[in-house]
């Protein structure tokens, strides 16, 4: 973990309640199913994913305007902590009050 933060300016690697889930633990958690391209590598989904992220225009930064990051646990409300989110993200955006609606 140590050189993984001396690498990143973006992120910071610790251990948390996750980091020893191996794959059939998170898919126990979440009920996950896997997206399109099951049974791919990875690495081939994430580079699938960000080919798929480029857009060609100007990057932005939006950590100063993401609202923080929240633990659902397990209770399989993962679309409503991301539209919630997704609101706070929009007042911060428009300059409106900064709201922890979750």
């Amino acid at each position: 973990m140590a050189n993984l933060n001396a690498q990143s300016h973006t992120s910071t690697y610790g251990i948390n309640q996750f980091s020893d889930f191996l794959d059939e633990d998170n898919k126990k958690l979440l009920n996950a199913k896997l997206p399109i391209g099951e049974g791919a590598s990875k690495t081939e989904l994430a580079a699938k994913v960000t080919s798929n992220m480029r857009t060609g225009g100007t990057p932005a930064n939006w950590r100063s305007k993401a609202s923080s990051i929240k633990d659902q646990g397990s209770c399989g409300s993962c679309w409503a902590f991301t539209t919630v989110g997704l609101y706070e993200t929009l007042m911060k955006v428009k300059g409106k009050q900064e709201y922890d609606l979750s």
